[in-house]
């Protein structure tokens, strides 16, 4: 099964990010493809199986992550992250692990969904810095509604 990797980044991938991709292809080889940004290309990327292509931006790393999604017509196992992960959420040994061991237990279908956990006053919530499912696990959340997302949004969130 094939695993796509969605670099839902509005920015150039950190040296963390690369890294992790970088293990992934070694382990997975030619059954992983990486999907980003059109105007995040990297050069150093270039021997990795790439798709380019341009991400919805309305909701930030939603729009990006639900946009990417829709492309995607086969079932295939998805590692999808944004700007946070490496950046402001460390990415280090015990997360390289937790995130390729996630991998395999998606595959073999001993989990539907994989990612770090939040909470705050009693709320709890996928948080979205990074997350491992299947295509048609991910297809079946309800991801945004744009235009009621803007509405519910103030002058300051939306900038």
């Amino acid at each position: 099964m094939k695993l796509k990797i969605i670099c839902g980044t509005q920015k150039k991938l950190n040296k963390k990010q690369i890294r992790l991709i970088k293990i992934i292809n070694c382990i997975f080889r030619k059954e992983t493809e990486v999907i980003m940004n059109d105007i995040n290309k990297l050069d150093s990327l270039s021997y990795i199986n790439m798709r380019l292509i341009n991400m919805d931006d309305k909701l930030f790393d939603f729009s990006r992550y639900y946009s990417t999604l829709q492309q995607i017509k086969e079932e295939c196992i998805i590692l999808a992250f944004n700007d946070t992960l490496g950046n402001g959420r460390k990415l280090n040994l015990p997360l390289y692990l937790y995130i390729l061991i996630s991998i395999i237990l998606v595959r073999v279908r001993k989990y539907d969904l994989c990612g770090p956990i939040d909470n705050n006053n009693g709320s709890i919530w996928l948080c979205p810095y990074f997350f491992i499912s299947r295509t048609s696990t991910l297809l079946n959340l309800n991801w945004t509604d744009h235009e009621k997302a803007l509405e519910n949004m103030a002058k300051k969130e939306k900038k």
